[in-house]
């Protein structure tokens, strides 16, 4: 394979295309004119003339797949697949050739004869069908080099390609790599070529930065009224408010922290809530990662925020409370209760569970761990402690299991932690009075549901409640050691490719900031719709319209109607579509109006001055008080003294017009006619 792309081997390869394409045509007519002289079995099947027409059609594409080199992407691989078709019938047309030849060696006379020659035309079309594909194959290996040339441009595009955020970086690139090629093809250096490249992808990225530009900027300020709607607040806060997360996100060091997710967490907070605030960053910095690590819902996120303001904490202390609850039951039972878990049900808690505990995440967590460790869920385990707290039967069904079992029960402290909201005590001192499951097991039903009533459960849920635990124990016996700790921080973790995204969301995002800053102009554009959207607006783009189409009611008086409708459609379509509307509906309604008050004649026209006669002999202009025209010869030529006096015959002609006369509007029409006989108020 040669190291650099050389544009003399495509000439190279055309012309021994067209060479091809000069035999293997002559090829088909020669063996069609020999099909229609020799007997059926001798004969090239249709089929076979059929892949002769192919290769002949490839051999002429071959100029303009040479053509595509510069625009077409992969196209060595695309060359290969052709490559690989003509390679199947050169074999083909080779295994039909030794065919015929086999069956000309047991055949005698005209037969043998036909057969050989059968053989001999499809071998040579067998050796045009290897030539073609010699050609696509020197034109793979020049697209090879013609890639490998620009690597640099085409590289980079598939990089951007693949990344998601940066697909858009891609064209620019491309097209780069599309000018470098052909001027490779066009015999320029490998530095020139890149130095063309560089210079398209400059004009090329140029133009796409600007186009983002401008989307940013619209896009901040459709955020800004976004924010405006969802706070209710006047365009100035909103405005400052926008600012302050712009800056939020540039001090941050989170790669989830960016103006976006703080407007998306503000918004989920007034939607979960039902309120229209501007809340602190202070506040929306943490909920906007959980939120967008999906470490919680909207809902869970905003009972944590509900937390933090009824405990006079902030949300990250909040969240850290629960953290804190988490680890030190865990380290205390030796469990590994999943803090994601423990976050999710203290955010889910029920109010009088919540308020008992005093609204501390901490505590609530501590309970939830603490149930959960040993089996129960926090609901379940308040249940219970209702169950307790009906002392009478609690009492009663205490003395009836000991009776039972045997076993000597003691509930009076599981009674008061019950009665104080006490829930982790209480799950502990429940535990410690019903025994593991394996001694469960070994009861009979009465002594179960005797056991089970006495701590406020049903044999059933007891029994799942014991084997869910030491189902646990024996877990946490066989698990790996994987740290002693659980934090936020590690459920907030991002992957090696979400890092990248993150990175080029945060980019992304932080020019949407900087064009925040200037969105204030994008208030002339709003100002300019709102303009024309009323009736001074109205008024002045129909006075456009009009200044637009009036040298087309000039030449109307001069062309027909077909022709200057014609224009008039023609100004319309290349004005826009709102300024085309005003353009046709005052265009057709002032070219009416010009054709019934100026009729052309075949004598004259009217203008200002009044009729303007026209003659061989000349021209004469009748103002309106005129009523007799004595006219003299004007065609006196050189001659100073005037010609004999010839008279000229005026026709009083009154043209009557059914439309006008009918027309509402006209002074004189009739409906005018009939309200001045009719009313009386005229």
């Amino acid at each position: 394979m040669a190291e650099e792309f050389n544009p003399k081997n495509i000439e190279r390869i055309t012309d021994s295309a067209r060479e091809s394409v000069t035999i293997i045509d002559k090829m088909v007519e020669s063996i069609k004119a020999f099909n229609k002289q020799s007997s059926s079995g001798a004969r090239i099947g249709a089929t076979t003339v059929k892949e002769f027409n192919k290769v002949l059609k490839l051999s002429s594409d071959i100029n303009k797949e040479a053509a595509k080199l510069a625009t077409t992407k992969n196209h060595a691989f695309k060359l290969s697949e052709k490559i690989a078709v003509l390679n199947k019938q050169k074999e083909d047309f080779e295994k039909r050739s030794n065919d015929m030849a086999a069956k000309a060696a047991t055949s005698y006379g005209d037969s043998k004869t036909q057969f050989e020659q059968s053989a001999r035309h499809l071998a040579n079309m067998a050796r045009e069908a290897g030539i073609v594909k010699d050609n696509y194959e020197a034109l793979r290996i020049e697209a090879a080099n013609l890639d490998k040339s620009t690597k640099f441009f085409t590289g980079a595009s598939k990089f951007m390609n693949s990344i998601p955020g940066l697909k858009a970086f891609s064209g620019p690139f491309d097209k780069a790599a599309e000018s470098a090629k052909q001027a490779l093809i066009d015999g320029k250096s490998s530095s020139e070529a890149m130095a063309i490249g560089l210079e398209k992808f400059n004009v090329s990225i140029g133009k796409m930065i600007l186009a983002f530009a401008v989307k940013s900027l619209f896009t901040a300020n459709q955020q800004i009224t976004d924010i405006g709607k969802s706070t209710e607040s006047s365009a100035e806060s909103a405005y400052d408010f926008r600012m302050q997360m712009s800056l939020a996100a540039a001090s941050s060091n989170d790669l989830r922290v960016n103006s976006e997710t703080l407007l998306k967490a503000n918004k989920a907070l007034n939607d979960e809530l039902g309120l229209a605030v501007q809340y602190d960053v202070e506040r929306l910095i943490p909920l906007a990662k959980i939120l967008d690590a999906q470490v919680l819902t909207t809902a869970q996120a905003a009972k944590y925020n509900q937390l933090a303001n009824n405990t006079g904490q902030t949300v990250q202390e909040t969240l850290k409370g629960s953290e804190a609850a988490v680890n030190a039951v865990n380290n205390e039972l030796g469990t590994r209760v999943s803090l994601k878990g423990v976050m999710e049900a203290t955010a889910t808690t029920s109010g009088q569970i919540k308020a008992q505990l005093g609204g501390s995440s901490e505590a609530i967590s501590r309970a939830v761990v603490t149930a959960k460790a040993l089996g129960f869920e926090l609901e379940q385990v308040a249940n219970i402690g209702k169950q307790l707290l009906n002392f009478e039967e609690s009492i009663g069904a205490e003395l009836e299991a000991e009776l039972l079992t045997g076993k000597q029960l003691n509930l009076e402290k599981a009674r008061l932690a019950a009665l104080t909201g006490d829930y982790e005590t209480l799950t502990k001192e429940i535990n410690a009075n019903v025994g593991s499951f394996s001694e469960f097991s070994n009861m009979n039903v009465l002594q179960q549901d005797a056991i089970a009533k006495a701590v406020g459960m049903t044999s059933d849920s007891l029994s799942e409640t014991l084997l869910k635990q030491g189902d646990m124990k024996a877990m946490m016996a066989e698990a790996v050691a994987t740290g002693d700790t659980q934090t936020i921080q590690q459920l907030e973790q991002l992957s090696n490719q979400e890092k990248f995204a993150k990175a080029v969301d945060k980019v992304k995002n932080m020019f949407v900031d900087l064009m925040a800053v200037i969105s204030p102009i994008t208030h002339v554009v709003g100002f300019i719709a709102d303009m024309f959207s009323s009736i001074p607006g109205m008024i002045a783009l129909m006075a456009m319209g009009l200044v637009r189409v009036l040298p087309l009611l000039k030449r109307a008086k001069l062309q027909s109607m077909t022709g200057a409708v014609s224009s008039i459609f023609k100004a319309a379509f290349s004005a826009g579509p709102i300024l085309g509307t005003l353009i046709v509906g005052g265009a057709l309604g002032a070219l009416y109006a010009a054709v019934s008050k100026a009729r052309s004649m075949d004598d004259g026209t009217i203008s200002p001055e009044g009729l303007v006669v026209k003659s061989p002999k000349g021209t004469i202009n009748l103002n309106k008080d005129d009523s007799i025209i004595a006219g003299t010869n004007l065609g006196g030529g050189g001659n100073t003294q005037p010609a004999p006096m010839t008279p000229i015959i005026v026709k009083s002609v009154t043209q009557f017009d059914s439309f006008a006369a009918n027309n509402p509007a006209a002074s004189d029409g009739r409906f005018r006619s009939y309200g001045n006989h009719e009313t009386s108020f005229v």
